[in-house]
């Protein structure tokens, strides 16, 4: 049985229309998990690390990722 949180299997892709308050890259390695005020919390694919990124920052790290696309 498996410790992880998140079944990555039942969680929707990052590219979507409408942003989601769960989400994880099309590759699954990265969970993205977005609060009602925008700020996310990025979760390693192994769920043991956890990165807390303000919305702020949370923009310019979107942008990066789909600029690097």
């Amino acid at each position: 049985m498996s410790n992880q949180k998140y079944d990555v299997r039942n969680i929707n892709w990052a590219k979507q229309p409408v942003p989601h308050f769960l989400c994880v890259s099309s590759d699954n390695k990265l969970i993205m998990r977005r609060d009602e005020n925008g700020d996310f919390l990025l979760i390693s694919d192994d769920q043991t690390v956890f990165t807390p990124i303000n919305k702020d920052d949370a923009k310019d790290f979107a942008l990066w990722i789909l600029l690097s696309n």
